[in-house]
């Protein structure tokens, strides 16, 4: 009987230790997930916030190129690939808090373009300056809600 007990002592001895590794093998994993994805998150937040940048240094040089334009007549303006698509897919994926910065953006740049289209399109010289407020007018707009959107991602980055 004695036999038994210390058997058994053994036996639930061992049980115990394996299910108490299998719970600490199993925390750990989900620890790492956890980071692994905070990490993935960070980095893509990181490329959002890039984009933005890019995209903010490409206005900056489109605005100019087009008050050049309409003041030289000779178009200057270089229009850069952006990849709004790209930003759009981090955003959702990602920051999903911030679709609608990104829709509002969309909209702005829409405005943005109509005004840049008549001033490529050429412009006569009393329309020229209504048109160049104008352009700054929606240049401004953009580049607050760049800063805006740059400071959201920071924001949420901080906090992962």
């Amino acid at each position: 009987m004695e036999a038994w007990i210390g058997l058994f002592g053994v036996i639930l001895g061992a049980i115990i230790a394996g299910v108490a590794g299998l719970v600490a093998s199993s925390v750990q994993f989900n620890r790492e997930k956890k980071w692994e994805r905070k990490q993935l998150v960070r980095t893509k937040l990181e490329e959002a916030y890039q984009i933005v940048e890019e995209y903010r240094s490409a206005y900056i040089q489109v605005t100019g190129d087009l008050i050049l334009t309409s003041k030289t007549g000779n178009n200057q303006v270089q229009f850069p690939n952006l990849p709004l698509s790209e930003l759009t897919m981090l955003i959702y994926f990602y920051a999903p808090t911030l679709k609608s910065d990104i829709r509002q953006l969309y909209q702005f740049q829409d405005d943005y373009s109509k005004v840049m289209f008549v001033i490529v399109k050429g412009v006569q010289s009393e329309s020229g300056d209504k048109l160049l407020q104008l352009l700054k007018e929606q240049h401004n707009r953009i580049e607050n809600h760049l800063d805006k959107l740059l400071q959201q991602i920071v924001e949420l980055a901080k906090y992962l």
